[in-house]
């Protein structure tokens, strides 16, 4: 009975591995099969005349490969990302060809490093430093946007947004603010009354939120709920946001912003530990889709 059993045990296992080597080779007949035509195709064909191979299949990798000269590489984000034929966009192109091209931009954010306050006479100076060193690139007045006598006018000073356009100039300012005998208190005085009326802008109102972000008020109200009777106290950061001419031309344009991220750059350094400084240009922000979407190409290539 045990000779028997045994033998059935036997029996039993070559049957399973008879069947799993059947399986076995019927899965790798396949890759069998391309191996020895490979091989086959080497000797036969390849090796007898290596330089026709060679040249063929030179001819094959340029001819499947000539559509890569019809790509067309774009890179601006509402081009990538938004549906084109879309009605705001429809929209957007009617405006556009009307009116021109919306202007590209450079902003820069400022704070402290050591308050929670950047609204200080020490923050303004900073802004109007880095203002200065911005106003004395080669291509900055080239290329920003005129007031004064419209777009393509030579003269004009450019348009811009900053907490330093309470004043007229920084001589105004250091008249009205450091020369005082409290310049924290005149400072945040004259931001109460200057953002209703500016006497330096034609009498216009200048828009608190286009100047500090988040802002704090003595009656503890917040941006939202403030009142014109409420009193700002301070600011977490300063704001400062320029506009370029793009009817200029765009190398001209482009050139521009980099020397402003460049100037930006050896600025964020020079701060060092006091204050914190933020920028971001328009094309910079194309440049970093273009990177991604330039390293794609050659994957679909």
């Amino acid at each position: 009975l045990v000779a028997h059993f045994s033998a059935r045990l036997r029996l039993r296992s070559t049957l399973q591995h008879t069947m799993g080597s059947t399986a076995m080779s019927a899965l790798l007949l396949p890759s069998k099969a391309l191996s020895r035509a490979i091989v086959l195709w080497m000797l036969k064909v390849v090796m007898p005349r290596p330089k026709a191979v060679i040249g063929v299949s030179l001819f094959v990798i340029l001819a499947c490969g000539a559509g890569v000269i019809f790509i067309n590489e774009k890179s601006e984000g509402d081009e990538l990302w938004v549906p084109q034929d879309t009605q705001v966009m429809k929209n957007r192109d009617i405006v556009t060809a009307r009116y021109g091209s919306p202007p590209s931009w450079q902003s820069t954010i400022l704070s402290s490093a050591l308050s929670p306050n950047a609204l200080t006479p020490e923050g303004v100076d900073a802004m109007y430093d880095l203002e200065t060193k911005a106003k004395q690139l080669p291509a900055f007045n080239n290329t920003c946007l005129k007031r004064d006598g419209g777009a393509e006018a030579a003269s004009g000073s450019c348009v811009y947004t900053s907490i330093t356009a309470l004043w007229c100039d920084r001589s105004h300012y250091n008249a009205e603010v450091i020369a005082a005998a409290d310049p924290q208190a005149a400072l945040l005085q004259i931001l109460d009354t200057r953002q209703r009326f500016s006497f330096c802008h034609g009498g216009k109102g200048v828009e608190l939120g286009r100047l500090v972000g988040s802002p704090t008020y003595a009656d503890g109200s917040n941006f939202q709920s403030a009142t014109s009777n409420s009193s700002i106290t301070g600011a977490s950061y300063l704001l400062g946001w320029y506009v370029n001419d793009m009817d200029k031309p765009l190398s001209d344009v482009i050139s521009s912003e980099e020397e402003f991220g460049d100037l930006m750059k050896a600025e964020e350094r020079r701060l060092g530990d006091t204050w914190r400084l933020s920028y971001a240009y328009d094309t910079a922000l194309d440049t970093e889709i273009g990177r991604s979407v330039s390293g794609d190409i050659p994957l679909v290539a």
